[in-house]
């Protein structure tokens, strides 16, 4: 006697025993969190109000220190993950402040004045940048991430966990 066993209910099946996971952190895991990050002392951002964040472990969706802390972590454990200055967004780098003609800016250089975020593209990237200060028709723009130099406190609870299906 054969069984008749529908595609979609066998890949179900192969992926479920492919997991093999202890419920932990790995490698390509998604992973679904609750965080609060303080910067130099003061709070920054939360979940609490738009809930958790999804990340892949290892993707880069956090700085690669918190990243790695997440490595073997379990649902509903938590964790306080101190990042010295430069640690968690890198260093401030004086060669990513750069000075732009509001003419090679287009219709966006009319509206450019010191505090505004630009958002542009370099090498094909996607960049955004703070505008410091306009003069004479050239704004200098810092395109270095605004953590750069920061002193970062993250407050993380893993809330689930999605081993990465090989």
């Amino acid at each position: 006697m054969r069984f008749h066993v529908p595609g979609a209910l066998l890949l179900a099946f192969a992926c479920a025993c492919s997991r093999g996971t202890d419920g932990t952190v790995k490698s390509g895991s998604t992973v679904r969190l609750d965080y609060k990050l303080d910067v130099d002392g003061k709070a920054f951002e939360s979940t609490e109000i738009h809930g958790p964040i999804e990340i892949i472990q290892g993707k880069g969706d956090l700085p690669p220190a918190i990243d790695k802390a997440l490595l073997g972590m379990k649902i509903g454990q938590g964790a306080d993950i101190d990042l010295p200055a430069g640690a968690g967004y890198g260093s401030h780098d004086p060669a990513k402040v750069e000075s732009l003609t509001l003419a090679s800016m287009g219709a966006m250089g009319a509206d450019v004045k010191p505090g505004k975020k630009i958002l542009g593209f370099k090498d094909g990237k996607p960049l955004s940048g703070l505008v410091l200060e306009v003069r004479e028709g050239v704004a200098r723009v810092d395109f270095n991430h605004p953590l750069a130099d920061k002193v970062l406190r993250y407050r993380l609870k893993i809330i689930a966990i999605d081993p990465k299906i090989e």
